[in-house]
C-alpha cells in the first residue's frame, strides 16, 4: 500500500474512533461537570491534577505566574476557573474532548496587554494519566491557527513534557518555512525535568 493510501487509511480509523476530538469553548458549566467526573474517584489522575495545589507538585508550576495566582492555594481547578471568567485579562480557554464528549484536556491562549497583536502565552493541560500525543497535536494546531492571524505566538513546556520534542520539530518546520523561530534555553544541556522551555514564533 502507498504511503498516501495508508494516510487516508490512518485518518479514516482517527475519525471513526475515540481518538477524533475537538476543541470547545471552556465554560463554568463544562468545568462543574469536569470537576463532579473528578470527584467521583479521590484516587484517579484526573482527581489529582484538578485539586492538587500548585506548590505542592512541580508538575504543574509553569501553569501559574506568581502575579496571577497565589501558589500556596492555587489548584488547576481554580486557574481553569480564573481563565474562564476573567474576561478583563483576555484568556480564551477551551476544553478538548472526544467523540464521546470525554475531558481529554484544557488549553488557554492570553494576548499580549500592550500590544493585541502578540500571544504572550499559552497553556495546555492533559487530564489523562499518560502523555498524550494527541494534546501535543491540538496545540500545535492552535499555534497553527494563531500565528495565521497574529504577529507573534510565544509559550513555553517542561522539560520533561513529552511535547517538547514535537514542540522542538514544529519550530524547525516553521524556521524552514521563513518563519523566525527561538526556543530558551536553545538546547538541552543541563535541563532538568521541571525546568522550563520558552518558544516563539514571529512573522518576518
Amino acid at each position: 500500500m502507498e504511503e498516501d493510501e495508508l494516510k487516508q487509511v490512518f485518518d479514516k480509523i482517527l475519525r471513526e474512533s475515540h481518538f477524533t476530538e475537538k476543541r470547545i469553548d471552556a465554560t463554568n458549566e463544562d468545568l462543574e461537570l469536569l470537576r463532579t467526573e473528578a470527584r467521583r474517584n479521590k484516587d484517579s489522575e484526573l482527581y489529582k491534577n484538578l485539586f492538587t495545589r500548585i506548590g505542592k507538585n512541580p508538575r504543574y508550576k509553569y501553569f501559574a505566574r506568581p502575579d496571577d495566582y497565589n501558589i500556596t492555594t492555587a489548584t488547576l481547578s481554580s486557574i481553569i476557573q480564573v481563565s474562564i471568567n476573567d474576561e478583563d485579562r483576555g484568556f480564551v480557554p477551551f476544553f478538548i474532548v472526544d467523540n464521546l464528549n470525554n475531558f481529554i484536556g484544557f488549553i488557554s491562549y492570553i494576548p499580549d496587554d500592550s500590544n493585541p497583536r502578540i500571544i504572550r502565552e499559552i497553556k495546555a493541560f492533559n487530564f489523562s494519566e499518560k502523555p498524550s500525543i494527541t494534546m501535543a497535536k491540538d496545540v500545535l494546531n492552535l499555534i497553527d491557527d494563531l500565528i495565521n492571524e497574529y504577529d507573534e505566538v510565544h509559550w513555553s513546556a517542561l522539560y520533561g513534557n513529552t511535547a517538547v520534542r514535537s514542540y522542538n520539530r514544529y519550530l524547525q518546520k516553521k524556521g524552514l518555512e521563513g518563519y523566525i523561530v527561538y526556543r530558551n534555553p536553545p538546547d538541552d544541556t543541563n535541563l532538568k525535568e521541571y525546568d522550563q522551555i520558552y518558544y516563539s514564533i514571529m512573522k518576518k
